[in-house]
């Protein structure tokens, strides 16, 4: 029989081990590890008089000032911010983190130079707006690790690193998405296309759309939910729990009623569905999309230059807070996008001067 008195060992680290042996496993196992040799016998009396307590596990320490990798930190950042960010939002960070910066991912925060990421840099000369995408995510990483004293400045320092270098979109106007409407066999596709042009709703909550959130008789429609890539979402594209109500021009109303007709619109049923009855997709609306697009010539023309087309003129008769609140927006820079100075708004405004 083996006996069953408390055993001490040292380990390799120097501290003392107690261990007893364990007639069910057949073998000795550990009760606890300590730092003296009177820790580990005073342990031991205490498993034989039956008063014996497990030595607390102190909290792991965290590594040294800088030595924690870029990537796991980056990681941390990352999800710290999910809930606070579109999903298209975090999933670009986690993308960009995974494709673009993997360069960093093993490196100890402070190891990561000035020099090391201009050398990063260069190498994505090929890929600029990619390059401008991962260096935003990279610099919002390592503010954070600034302000959290894991390093005392931050190496992300490139001199017009934020720069566009994304084309110049082209015009488009009301008139061209009205020839598709025109040239649209399709009743869903004609009363999408108008809907987008007629409220400047975003395509992702126009495909979020069930019949309960369309009051006809009110002409209105409450966006409450957004389709994304990676399935329904509460509220706006940039608030959880945000919602807006649209109100709709008659031409609108008008062919949701003509489409309401031509279904059962069920309450908690899609508007826009695909062929199997579903709601539809981003894929199954670009299936009918592109194919209409290119028969009008209109290649370059994408869902958003829809909204884009509503809100500049929309702008051109309501208030910046006005312009805002139609398109969902919560800060100045991305409504004024939407307000164009042209020649023709000019002489409108100064035709209407009373000095």
């Amino acid at each position: 029989m083996r006996d069953t008195k408390p055993r001490t060992r040292v380990l390799p680290s120097g501290r003392r081990q107690v261990r007893v042996w364990d007639a069910e496993q057949s073998k000795y196992v550990s009760l606890g590890t300590y730092a003296t040799e009177d820790e580990a016998t005073m342990a031991a009396l205490k498993f034989q008089a039956g008063v014996f307590e497990e030595p607390q596990k102190s909290a792991p320490k965290p590594p040294p000032q800088g030595r924690e990798k870029f990537g796991r930190f980056a990681l941390e950042v990352i999800e710290s911010k999910k809930h606070v960010w579109a999903p298209s939002t975090y999933h670009a960070h986690v993308r960009n983190l995974d494709k673009h910066l993997k360069t960093f991912r093993g490196t100890p925060l402070g190891d990561i130079t000035y020099s090391s990421v201009v050398k990063w840099w260069k190498k994505m000369d090929g890929q600029p707006i990619a390059r401008k995408q991962s260096y935003a995510t990279m610099r919002m990483v390592m503010s954070r690790a600034v302000r959290l004293g894991r390093i005392s400045t931050s190496p992300c320092m490139i001199e017009g690193a934020t720069k566009d270098f994304s084309t110049k979109r082209p015009t488009f106007h009301a008139e061209d998405v009205r020839m598709m409407i025109l040239m649209t066999g399709d009743l869903q596709m004609e009363v999408a296309l108008l809907t987008m042009l007629g409220t400047g709703i975003r395509i992702g909550e126009l495909l979020a759309l069930d019949w309960q959130d369309i009051d006809l008789s009110k002409g209105k429609i409450t966006v409450r939910r957004h389709l994304t890539p990676y399935g329904l979402e509460e509220g706006t594209k940039h608030h959880a729990d945000g919602k807006r109500v649209l109100m709709m021009p008659q031409e609108v109303t008008d062919a949701l009623l003509r489409l309401a007709k031509s279904t059962v619109p069920i309450p908690d049923h899609p508007v826009f569905v695909n062929a199997w009855g579903r709601r539809m997709t981003y894929k199954a609306f670009s299936y009918t999309f592109k194919p209409l697009r290119a028969s009008c010539a209109l290649d370059a023309l994408r869902p958003h230059d829809i909204r884009h087309i509503h809100l500049s003129e929309y702008a051109r008769h309501s208030t910046l807070r006005e312009v805002m609140d139609r398109a969902g927006h919560t800060d100045v820079s991305s409504s004024l996008r939407y307000q164009h100075a042209d020649e023709e708004r000019e002489r409108q405004i100064v035709d209407s001067l009373k000095l």
